[in-house]
């Protein structure tokens, strides 16, 4: 890392650039990927733990710094603009011991190709006072010092390389669900994400990985994988794992993925795009459709309760693809009004 400069004429906003020797799909991925983020976030000192980490704009995004005394501070936020390798933008506040956040400030991180390296730009929004910047400024500085060591580490080879897979996806359930079974399995995987709104999915380019023109496509040396139940099972397959069991599991495993597709998320899923969905592109809810929906879930939710009243897991005594694919539209229960209140042991 080389030629540092700092600009903190604006009271309001504090500005970092900085070089390093890396290119600049190297460096956003040191911003990307939370294995990455926890080599290099936070002062010296510092241990960063990664909670949550959606990179997609609306995604959200949670750590905690641990100080060397031992004592937490959590931060988080939102995407607001994912641009690979060049740009990213989110929201950023600190979780108060009070239960309330600090102020929300805005991240702008703009990279570009420079002398066969990287300028980073980095952008705080928003301070309330000229403390707090400074603050921030020291906090960051020391940051970026242990990011331009991480990063001459892997020019060299010794943390990261590139990801043995791709994975496709988009921010509707069915890639949520490979995506956070890729998260829980720590497979080896670059998230490159699809915009629906833009149809990039229908071009030909990808429907070459997807002829069906749908997410998620896992990408990897043996080929393409449609199908988030099947990129499950191959993403347990690649980390040895019996998240998808090849013992007498295995059939009854298959068993709760028939009928979830079937009886349970598919109500579920119905209930998330008629409340969420639809009127995000002007649609009305249809109300009958909704009812109907409630009605079918409420029904088959019972079967799936009664199971859990006496097993912690669908199957077995760990959690498998089953579970995983049953959970699908349950983060959403609340603003989907999904009836999940009314079925203890699937909550």
């Amino acid at each position: 890392m080389t030629n540092p400069k700092t600009d903190t004429d604006n009271a309001r906003d504090l500005v970092l650039v900085r070089r390093f020797d890396a290119p600049c799909d190297l460096v956003f991925r040191a911003w990307t990927d939370p294995k990455a983020l926890a080599q290099w976030s936070g002062p010296h000192g510092f241990k960063a733990v990664g909670d949550q980490l959606e990179v997609w704009p609306g995604g959200r995004h949670r750590a905690c710094l641990i100080a060397p005394d031992g004592e937490e501070h959590w931060v988080g936020g939102k995407y607001l603009e994912v641009e690979p390798p060049h740009r990213l933008v989110f929201t950023h506040a600190w979780e108060l011991a009070t239960g309330e956040k600090s102020p929300e400030t805005v991240i702008t991180i703009a990279l570009k190709d420079s002398d066969g390296g990287t300028e980073m730009t980095f952008r705080q929004s928003g301070f309330e006072s000229a403390s707090s910047l400074e603050g921030h400024e020291g906090g960051w500085s020391q940051s970026f010092e242990r990011l331009g060591v991480f990063l001459g580490l892997n020019r060299k080879g010794r943390i990261m390389r590139k990801a043995a897979m791709k994975l496709y996806y988009c921010e509707t359930l069915n890639p949520r669900k490979a995506c956070a079974a890729a998260r829980y399995l720590e497979a080896d995987v670059e998230f490159i994400r699809v915009d629906l709104a833009s149809g990039e999915q229908r071009t030909t380019e990808f429907l070459a990985l997807n002829p069906n023109g749908k997410l998620p496509v896992l990408q990897d040396d043996a080929g393409t994988l449609w199908e988030a139940n099947a990129i499950m099972c191959r993403l347990s397959d690649s980390v040895e794992s019996d998240f998808w069991p090849h013992d007498h599991r295995q059939i009854d495993v298959l068993r709760w993925l028939s009928w979830d597709a079937s009886h349970f998320t598919r109500h579920g899923a119905t209930l998330w795009f008629e409340t969420l969905i639809k009127p995000l592109f002007g649609g009305k809810p249809d109300v009958a459709v909704i009812e109907d929906a409630k009605t079918s879930f409420r029904l088959h939710a019972r079967v799936l309760d009664d199971h859990l009243a006496t097993n912690s897991v669908a199957v077995g005594k760990t959690l498998t693809v089953a579970d995983f694919a049953l959970a699908a539209a349950l983060p959403y229960a609340t603003s989907a009004e999904i009836p999940l209140a009314e079925f203890r042991h699937i909550q």
